[in-house]
């Protein structure tokens, strides 16, 4: 059986941080618009304004787990 050690990969998934690059291929589920970076709890659709959690550092992309916010946010 293999043991998993510590390692440099381990200590840069800590402090890795979602960009606006790393959107380019993801589209929202609902309407299918572009993503934008939210803040560090999410990812907001530029179409129907709906906010994906980010979980576990794993960004959510389901529509039941998103969350609506207005328009002047």
């Amino acid at each position: 059986m293999a043991m998993r050690g510590t390692n440099g990969a381990e200590d840069a998934s800590k402090t890795w941080r979602l960009q606006a690059s790393d959107l380019v291929w993801l589209a929202c589920p609902v309407c299918r618009m572009k993503l934008e970076v939210y803040d560090t709890e999410g990812v907001r659709c530029t179409g129907c304004r709906r906010v994906f959690p980010i979980v576990d550092g794993l960004l959510v992309l389901l529509a039941d787990r998103a969350t609506l916010t207005s328009e002047s946010d």
